[in-house]
């Protein structure tokens, strides 16, 4: 089986977690296997979360995308938000995290099963 794992986004919904959410985004950033695209997907949080990510400059990461919603929608919902703008990308694998998942355990898990299928 060859699996193709060059093309990879992240789709992380929010709501309210902004430090949280910072150390998942560094996680993100850090992997071994390199994020084509990071979608933040604000359910329109009121502890100034784009506020904080603008002051850190990690929204200045060209592979994040940070939408703000007009209203919050729910876990789900945001997941769907977040599909729904990258169903047409030619992405070969789509991750789909929750704003607290901090990436290193589940990267290393993922690598662990999918890279031994590959190499």
């Amino acid at each position: 089986m060859n699996l193709v794992i060059s093309k990879v986004v992240a789709i992380v919904v929010t709501y309210n977690r902004k430090e949280l959410l910072i150390e998942c985004l560094r996680a993100l950033l850090e992997q071994s296997i390199e994020l084509v695209e990071i979608l933040v997907i604000d359910n329109n949080s009121t502890d100034g979360t784009e506020k904080f990510l603008e002051m850190d400059g990690i929204l200045r990461e060209k592979s994040i995308n940070y939408i703000k919603l007009s209203s919050n929608i729910g876990g789900a919902g945001g997941f769907y938000e977040g599909l729904k703008r990258v169903k047409d990308k030619e992405y070969n694998w789509v991750w789909l995290m929750i704003f607290f998942a901090v990436m290193s355990v589940l990267a290393y898990l993922w690598k662990r099963r999918i890279w031994s299928q590959v190499h």
